[in-house]
């Protein structure tokens, strides 16, 4: 859960160009913002993210993150401009952010000492590895597919966090 938004991140990478092409964008420095737009919800998302848990139940809260993110990523994948793009990635990062945050109050509220420092250190590795493979994982969808192929990957590692 917490690698989702280190995915949704650098499996864009590769990607920027050719959504550029295909949205119209004639200024490149605009597809930059398929990235950046991503971390203005995240940012908002992790203000409210705690809140809300404490409110509704961590588990709650994760599945609506998920079902956020889903819904932004579909908004992305049938994009046909670049502000349809940037919603659905505003979305996109508002709804990874409770996975992310959340996962980490429960191993604080699961485990203590040792026990939660060796639960996190794994918990970073994996997060250190997913912007390794990512570009490499966008580089097969786009190659053998299109880019909208990455947000369908996307999609289906949210599903897979839902369940």
């Amino acid at each position: 859960m917490v690698s989702m938004v280190a995915m949704a991140t650098d499996i864009m990478l590769p990607t920027l160009s050719i959504i550029g092409e295909d949205l119209g964008i004639t200024d490149p420095n605009h597809t930059k913002l398929v990235v950046s737009s991503l971390f203005g919800g995240l940012a908002l998302g992790q203000l409210l993210a705690g809140l809300i848990s404490d409110s509704i139940g961590r588990k709650v809260t994760i599945y609506l993150g998920f079902i956020i993110f889903i819904v932004g990523c579909l908004i992305s994948v049938t994009a046909t401009s670049l502000d349809a793009m940037l919603i659905g990635r505003v979305l996109q990062g508002f709804g990874a952010a409770s996975p992310r945050i959340i996962t980490v109050a429960i191993i604080r509220d699961s485990y203590k000492g040792r026990a939660m420092a060796r639960i996190m250190s794994i918990m970073m590795a994996i997060f250190i590895l997913v912007p390794a493979i990512a570009p490499a994982i966008s580089q097969i969808l786009i190659t053998n597919i299109n880019w909208q192929a990455t947000f369908y990957f996307l999609i289906a590692m949210a599903a897979i966090g839902l369940v």
